[in-house]
């Protein structure tokens, strides 16, 4: 995975703010594990292109991505 995914300026400037404001959510442990990215999961496409998922996949992580918001704070 640290091989193939590139670094995230964003949640770089994120992690060096260190400000209780600004929080990143990492969520590549739900489409990635740790020696590689899969293209489909559960029947869905996860990719729309080499860096975009899809709507269909984006849809089917709304509820981890809510449940990871609120375990925020």
């Amino acid at each position: 995975r640290d091989s193939v995914l590139a670094p995230d300026p964003a949640v770089d400037a994120v992690t060096q703010l260190a400000a209780p404001r600004y929080q990143a959510i990492d969520m590549t442990d739900f489409f990635c594990d740790e020696t590689q990215c899969y293209p489909v999961i559960g029947g869905v496409l996860v990719y729309k292109d080499i860096s975009h998922m899809t709507r269909v996949f984006a849809r089917s992580m709304g509820p981890y991505l809510e449940y990871r918001y609120r375990d925020l704070t």
